[in-house]
């Protein structure tokens, strides 16, 4: 139910009381407001809950205050403590880690046998391969061959176990990269924050 507020101040100015009746009624429906303000247009007494002056037609503008929203609050501490310094910091170290890491995968025993393994095996395998050649056929032709592909399986064992420290330093390098970017654009982001604070 919409309350026109000019006849009643209207009514009001030529000393006519709106009804009792509709006065209760309005109040009954929560549709009348005792808060008053003034216009800002004509200076008239108008309520505070009109949107527009019955007087002037003066659209009114609440003043609406923000209210403090904890979401908003949650928001600005997460950023606080997710964008520090120290967490930076922190993703630096890891990079540091992951970096040595990567470095052992293709810098230890294991990897310096299979790797010089190999390399024997291909000696091995060349001299053999050579004396196979020298021999037009036959049995001897036949048997270095033999043992010459004796010394490829060896050869495909040690690449593939090879194959396996290099996927890992890999995916440690990238790793490394990934906490330094991250922890870098933490640490600058963190001291912009807290700078300002």
């Amino acid at each position: 139910m919409e309350l026109d507020y000019s006849n009643n101040y209207e009514e009001s100015l030529n000393g006519i009381q709106p009804s009792p009746d509709a006065a209760n009624t309005q109040e009954e429906n929560g549709s009348i407001s005792h808060e008053m303000t003034v216009c800002s247009e004509c200076g008239k007494t108008i309520p505070a809950d009109a949107n527009v002056c019955p007087y002037c037609g003066n659209p009114l503008v609440a003043d609406v205050k923000p209210a403090s929203s904890k979401a908003t609050q949650f928001i600005s501490n997460y950023k606080k403590y997710l964008f520090h310094p120290l967490v930076g910091a922190v993703f630096c170290l890891l990079a540091v880690i992951s970096l040595i890491i990567c470095a052992k995968k293709i810098n230890n025993d294991d990897y310096r046998f299979y790797k010089q393994h190999r390399q024997e095996c291909i000696e091995l395998y060349n001299d053999v391969k050579a004396t196979a050649n020298s021999y037009g056929s036959g049995f001897f032709k036949s048997a270095y061959n033999g043992i010459a592909n004796d010394y490829l399986d060896l050869i495909e064992k040690d690449e593939k176990e090879m194959r396996k420290y290099k996927r890992q330093a890999i995916s440690w390098g990238c790793a490394c990269m990934v906490f330094l970017a991250v922890g870098g654009g933490i640490f600058v982001m963190g001291r912009r924050i807290h700078g300002s604070d």
